[in-house]
């Protein structure tokens, strides 16, 4: 991957906004070039996120077929395990039989969060709100995510 640093991708950004004060500065081709990076970029950074979830999810598969039935008993070893791809077994575990449980939302959001994949955070945090519009830790954690 071709590596970009932020004042590099912020610099671009700013040549692609038209509307600012410092719009005319640019040219048709310079924005066009800009953009072009930015695009690169992104379609790179989707590309390492698709390995990323796919890598987890295997693992996911592999733990879950060593997990127990009883829902109980997962929400033992979800409040007990410190590694996200555990917690994103156990906590899905603990989903397919409650679907509506706003803490295993809660701790998947957090190992959504902790393996990098905030896209997958940022929408369990957002079903935790919808569920419980109230929830302190769902919109803290959302907060945080926001760019």
């Amino acid at each position: 991957m071709v590596e970009y640093n932020r004042l590099d991708l912020s610099v671009e950004t700013l040549i692609i906004d038209e509307s600012k004060l410092y719009g005319p500065l640019f040219s048709t081709e310079d924005r066009a070039a800009a953009k072009a990076k930015l695009d690169r970029q992104a379609r790179e950074v989707e590309v390492l996120d698709r390995d990323r979830a796919q890598h987890v999810r295997d693992k996911e598969a592999a733990i879950r077929s060593r997990l127990p039935e009883d829902v109980e008993e997962l929400r033992t070893l979800a409040s007990k395990t410190g590694d996200p791809d555990e917690a994103i077994a156990i906590n899905e575990s603990i989903l397919d039989r409650v679907p509506t449980d706003v803490v295993a939302l809660n701790r998947l959001g957090r190992a959504w969060q902790e393996v990098g994949l905030t896209d997958q955070a940022r929408q369990t945090f957002q079903r935790v709100l919808e569920l419980d519009p109230r929830n302190q830790i769902a919109a803290g954690r959302l907060r945080k995510l926001r760019p």
